[in-house]
Order: C-alpha cells, then structure tokens, then sequence
C-alpha cells in the first residue's frame, strides 16, 4: 500500500474499498461468547460506561457489533456521548465511516484527499451491500503504510487522534490490548508515554517493547501475550474501580 501511494496509483481507491470490505465480513459470534462481548458487558455492569473510551487500531466494527449485542448504543466522538454510550475512538479510521454521498461506478485520480466532510457510521452489512452496488468512495480508514495517511475525511480520523491524545494523557489507567507498541506511529503511543497513567499491556514483546517499557517504567504491568488469558484479570481490576 504505502508503494501504491508513493507512486499515486489509481488502483489506491480499490485497494481501501477491498479492505472495507474484507473488514466488514467479520461478526462476533452469536452467542456472546467473544472477548468484546465480555469487556463490554463487564464496563456496563460496572456502571464504568461514563468514565471510559476505547480506542481501536482495528478496522473492523467487531467492538461495535458487540456492543450492540449487550444493548450499548456507540459514539465515535467524545465530544458526542450520550448516556450510557460507549466511546470508541478510531485513530485509523473504521471500514463502515463512509461519506454520506452516492457514488457509484467512478474512478478517481489519485490525490491526498478523496473527500472531506462529514460521515455516516454504518453497520457493516450496509457497508458490504453499498460496495457490491458499486459504491466508489472508501470508507474513512487510513492507509496500512507508514504515516497512515487518510484519504477520506482526514479531518475526521485526525480528531479521533487528538481525542485519544486528550484521554490518555488524562486517564488513570490504561489497558493496552493486543497492539504491539509500535512508536512510530506517535499519535497512539506518545500519549501514552508522556501521561502518568497505570498501563496494562496484554500482547507480545515484538519490536518497540523495549523502549516501550523502559519509557514507562514502573508505571508498566505486563499481563500476558495472549488476549484470552488476561482478559478475567483485567476485568476483576475494572470491577475494583467501580
């Protein structure tokens, strides 16, 4: 992808509507089996909804989707909850973000910005059913290339960035879930380092971690490399803080 970019080739708009797609094929399962499902459930019961935002790195809408399941409507602003709303943050942008206009059937020339505007959140099914109606403009999700440039409403996932920013700097705790540290995308992880919040990391050592730990310090308590294992710790240390 980031070759494609560097070199402004046409075939970028289809490679982000192919990833839309692919990312809105995924569902949690029916029976709410998932780790979504159960962390979800776990900050409702919790009464926790108002004090916590979830960011996420992913595309896909599988945090949505189990939210939805556990009867929990979404904001993805902060500056837009309601009650009893869960914030989700999406500094990559999210594959049902898509604009509110009716393009079918067009190519564009590649530029740095398809679009800019307002979107309209989706749930995936519509996103999948627009795009094999030949629907042409991508959703609002940033390239899988160094930078993450946005093509599509860059103003809009920036926000989300700055939002993230603002909470993690402030928050007392943060859970790091499966998102290995990679630092060169600074807008994630500077916050994180430059706040003064417990982190709990759950994932690999891979790449950054070194730094990523030493930058924390004792601040940092791992849990664990595997999301399944960890996830009844971090939900007993979520139902302490209720």
């Amino acid at each position: 992808m980031s070759e494609l970019w560097n070199r402004a080739d046409t075939q970028v708009q289809m490679a982000i509507i192919d990833m839309a797609r692919y990312f809105a094929s995924f569902r949690p399962p029916a029976d709410a089996s998932d780790s979504y499902s159960s962390l979800v459930r776990t900050l409702r019961d919790g009464g926790l909804l108002p004090a916590v935002a979830v960011a996420s790195l992913n595309y896909d809408c599988l945090l949505e989707l189990a939210a939805g399941g556990a009867g929990v409507p979404v904001s993805y602003a902060a500056h837009a909850r309601a009650a009893g709303n869960l914030v989700i943050l999406k500094p990559h942008g999210s594959c049902n973000l898509l604009p509110p206009l009716e393009v079918y059937n067009s190519s564009f020339e590649n530029t740095p910005n398809y679009y800019e505007g307002p979107l309209k959140a989706l749930h995936p099914d519509e996103v999948l059913a627009k795009y094999t109606a030949g629907y042409s403009l991508p959703p609002a999700m940033s390239l899988y290339a160094p930078g993450k440039p946005t093509p599509v409403a860059a103003q809009f996932v920036d926000q989300a960035r700055k939002q993230w920013g603002q909470w993690a700097r402030s928050a007392s705790y943060i859970a790091v879930i499966g998102a290995a540290p990679n630092l060169a995308d600074d807008h994630v992880w500077s916050p994180i380092l430059e706040g003064s919040s417990s982190v709990w990391y759950v994932g690999g050592e891979e790449r950054d971690f070194a730094d990523f730990k030493k930058g924390l310090g004792t601040r940092l308590t791992n849990l664990g490399h595997r999301i399944i294992d960890a996830l009844p710790g971090i939900e007993r240390r979520i139902r302490l803080l209720a």
